[in-house]
């Protein structure tokens, strides 16, 4: 419990929860939310309702092979032929795909490289990428063992958010590595991935915490969203940090465990 009370600054935490809202602007678009998905032992469990948001990716990544290894290749090297944002982008100085074990069953998303992620060519390596990589390790994984990737692959001018329209451009390469890696889950890094896998306008205090199933292709993936590490490192409070391993635990058990 070491490196969990030296992350959150709380000497202990509540189970995690699925489908709570914290408080937040109600003239925001719905929340979408979905049931705890049932065990496979509990045969009386209903099936799980059908996912509320249907997105399309670049390239379906089933024709590229059957090896994952080789469909991010394949993936990776369209993406720098074909991708309207990242083909036209003059700012940057590495196309920052995604880093990671492509078999993991827990993936991370962030919104865009920033400066030492366009230096290195590897995300979430600066300061908000050592916090990520304590609260990876706080749940009981390791940055080798979870995929990591972006909506936009390169690094927008002067560190600001990206675009709405540079995510819909990079966007869908995010989906077919998604799809192609296929994790049990999806953690959403902060509002940018939030609301661009949940097509939402919602804000990520209300979204942190509730599980929404998408659908990518064929492929069907819970996504829970959290707060982005930047975020927590500007807000580092006990209550941050606490929502931030419900969060993280909540991904982990749908998941299956450690």
């Amino acid at each position: 419990m070491v490196e969990t009370d030296r992350l959150l600054g709380v000497p202990e935490v509540p189970n995690a929860r699925v489908g709570s809202v914290a408080a937040g602007d109600v003239s925001e678009t719905p929340l979408v939310e979905s049931k705890p998905t049932p065990s496979a032992s509990d045969s009386s469990a209903p099936r799980p309702s059908a996912p509320q948001v249907i997105l399309s990716p670049a390239i379906d990544p089933g024709p590229l092979g059957e090896d994952v290894v080789t469909r991010l290749q394949k993936i990776e090297a369209l993406h720098a032929e074909q991708c309207e944002h990242c083909t036209a982008s003059t700012t940057h100085q590495s196309v920052v795909f995604g880093d990671g074990d492509p078999h993991a069953t827990v993936m991370f998303v962030g919104e865009a490289p920033g400066a030492e992620e366009d230096r290195v060519g590897r995300p979430f390596v600066g300061r908000a990428g050592e916090l990520l990589d304590r609260m990876i390790d706080s749940v009981g994984l390791s940055r080798d063992g979870v995929y990591i990737g972006n909506i936009v692959k390169v690094r927008p001018p002067e560190n600001r958010t990206p675009r709405p329209d540079e995510c819909e451009a990079c966007g869908p390469w995010l989906l077919a590595q998604v799809a192609a890696i296929r994790p049990r889950v999806v953690v959403a890094l902060g509002a940018t991935p939030a609301k661009y896998l949940l097509q939402t306008s919602t804000g990520i205090t209300r979204l942190r915490g509730c599980r929404a199933d998408i659908r990518i292709g064929s492929f069907q993936v819970p996504v829970v969203p959290t707060f982005h590490p930047a975020y927590v490192l500007r807000q580092y409070t006990p209550e941050v940090r606490r929502a931030v391993w419900e969060d993280l635990k909540q991904a982990v058990g749908i998941a299956g465990g450690i």
